[in-house]
């Protein structure tokens, strides 16, 4: 039985997301150009859910341990990716 009342839209905080990042040292480093994009266009996101394999548990991994807003995490992440050179692998 309906009061009348009608419910709001959620919050983008109340929604569950998750992000699952595939292995590959190439696909792991091309990710980043992505999760870029997407920090860029949902600065505030918030993702509490991340996984990966391989290479891309090292993203998840850096993403869930850094404690800044979603957009300078992932900024930090391509970051590390750009400045990485063959000598470090």
């Amino acid at each position: 039985m309906s009061d009348g009342s009608t419910e709001s839209e959620p919050e983008a905080s109340d929604a569950s997301t998750a992000i699952v990042l595939g292995g590959g040292g190439a696909r792991a480093g091309y990710q980043t150009g992505v999760l870029e994009y997407v920090g860029e266009t949902f600065p505030r996101a918030s993702v509490p859910l991340m996984t990966g394999v391989s290479a891309g548990s090292i993203n998840a991994a850096h993403l869930a341990a850094d404690p800044g807003p979603w957009a300078h995490r992932t900024g930090r992440l391509t970051s590390y990716w750009e400045e990485l050179t063959m000598d470090d692998v």
